[in-house]
């Protein structure tokens, strides 16, 4: 029994990616998370343990794991240290690490997926996240404003069509009367 944790190797703050990026600019830079298994069968402590050593965070970091397929926080540094971690994790399931910025109340204000931005399994996640969490990103906003346009010239077009079947429709009666 296994899981797979996706990361990406090198973790850089926004600022180090920001100068990286700007010095690599000339140069196409392939950038690819990494994976490798996990035990679920262990206890949490251990767990998270081995993740902060093999992704190379500090163990008081503000850190969950993630489900890729719907987003869901697994709270896995809320539970008992001895609880194994089975009780929220699946078998053969992939996850993925992410940072958390709470602010001073112990809200979470961000979402951090410690993963190659570039990549579409970085922005699906983080998605999956915030539709779960109810926030909503600019990004989403504006996605259902443009829907919400479209379906409104649409009604505006079904309404002029339901106005035309229903005098069709109500010729035909006289007709057929």
């Amino acid at each position: 029994m296994f899981c797979k944790i996706q990361y990406q190797d090198n973790i850089q703050t926004e600022e180090q990616t920001t100068i990286i990026h700007s010095q690599q600019s000339i140069m196409s830079v392939k950038e690819e998370n990494k994976e490798f298994l996990v035990n679920p069968n262990s206890p949490v402590q251990i767990l998270i343990d081995y993740i902060c050593e093999k992704v190379g965070i500090d163990k008081n970091e503000e850190f969950d794991i993630c489900d890729v397929d719907t987003g869901e926080l697994l709270n896995i540094k809320s539970l008992d240290a001895f609880t194994y971690a089975t009780t929220v994790m699946k078998p053969k399931q992939t996850y993925v690490l992410v940072l958390l910025e709470k602010d001073q109340y112990g809200q979470i204000q961000r979402y951090d997926p410690i993963l190659c931005k570039q990549t579409k399994l970085c922005v699906d996640v983080l998605y999956r996240i915030k539709r779960r969490s109810g926030r909503k990103s600019s990004a989403s906003k504006e996605l259902r404003r443009s829907l919400n346009r479209r379906r409104s010239s649409n009604s505006a077009d079904s309404s002029d069509f339901d106005q035309k079947t229903m005098t069709h429709s109500s010729r035909s009666k006289k007709e057929v009367i």
